[in-house]
């Protein structure tokens, strides 16, 4: 749903193209891709790649525009090296790339057509794309913003992985959610999943006021939960919870993306039982955002506090 890839510099550099025309604009063609899809690119070798891109001599003028968005967006995340030497070519930086993969999963790795040459048609055919030619590699032609998952935690930590590695904030919006629903039972592992204690992203929590209870009573069962509370406290996490009038729908948005979660994260006591996750766009991420800030003209708010 959020790809991951690995950008190798030669796709940034005008003479691995017959016509440097057309290589840019296959790279203006990513670079739409990935602004609309809100990609993750890495930065790798301890950020040394994008240094190398911008030493570049004969990159095209959108090369900068790339990463300015990766930037600002924080979809530019840096990966630690992996090889013992820095990479100094092209080959190189494939060579990365692949080590990368091999300790932590990308999506695909796009590189140039005269690099692609050098490895096997196995590794090219199952994970190096050419820029020029993205639309062959399997796993480019199967992108989806939608994925179905059954309704346990397993495939939720699937889905969420990425924002729970690189996302600043998660906000989790679902008017159902009471935390000693059994429904709900296992909230706390998604949380348990985020392994950044150095820093950690912020986290929102969004309910209804739909019980006979009062809101009170909610934030006390919130702070006696004990796993909940030793999670929280594991991880040096804050969690600010928002409860309010009403509302429906049920989403998880971040910095990096937002996915409109069907059930959202409530696990089935039923084999097999699924649900519908859906990438929504950045202007509806932005909508939701304003529409449940303290500020919100859509809703009331009722209580917050925070864990």
């Amino acid at each position: 749903m959020f790809a991951e890839y690995a950008l190798l510099p030669c796709i940034f550099d005008t003479k691995h193209f017959n016509n440097p025309e057309i290589g840019e604009l296959h790279l203006k063609n990513l670079k739409e891709i990935l602004l609309h899809e809100e990609s993750l690119v890495r930065d790798l070798y301890n950020g040394k790649w994008s240094q190398f891109v911008k030493n570049i001599g004969s990159k095209p003028y959108c090369t900068k525009e790339i990463l300015k968005i990766l930037l600002k967006s924080h979809r530019l995340h840096r990966v630690k090296a992996v090889k013992a030497h820095k990479p100094e070519n092209y080959i190189d930086w494939c060579n990365e790339a692949l080590s990368s993969h091999k300790e932590d999963a990308l999506d695909g790795i796009i590189a140039s057509s005269q690099t692609i040459q050098n490895f096997t048609t196995e590794t090219t055919e199952t994970l190096i794309a050419s820029v020029e030619k993205l639309y062959k590699a399997d796993w480019w032609a199967n992108r989806s913003h939608s994925v179905g998952l059954e309704r346990k935690t397993s495939d939720y930590l699937k889905c969420l992985k990425r924002l729970l590695n690189y996302a600043n904030s998660i906000t989790f919006i679902d008017p159902y959610f009471d935390v000693v629903k059994h429904e709900y039972r296992e909230f706390s592992q998604i949380l348990e999943a985020i392994n950044r204690s150095d820093d950690p992203p912020s986290i929102e929590i969004h309910i209804c006021h739909l019980n006979s209870i009062s809101t009170r009573e909610y934030e006390e069962d919130f702070r006696k939960h004990k796993r909940f509370s030793s999670v929280i406290q594991s991880k040096k996490l804050s969690v600010e919870v928002f409860i309010w009038d009403k509302f429906h729908d049920r989403y998880i948005i971040s910095n990096l993306g937002g996915i409109q979660s069907g059930h959202s994260f409530g696990v089935s006591d039923h084999p097999n039982e699924t649900t519908t996750w859906t990438r929504i766009s950045r202007t509806r991420r932005d909508e939701l955002q304003k529409e449940f800030s303290r500020n919100s003209n859509s809703h009331k708010l009722q209580h917050h506090f925070v864990l």
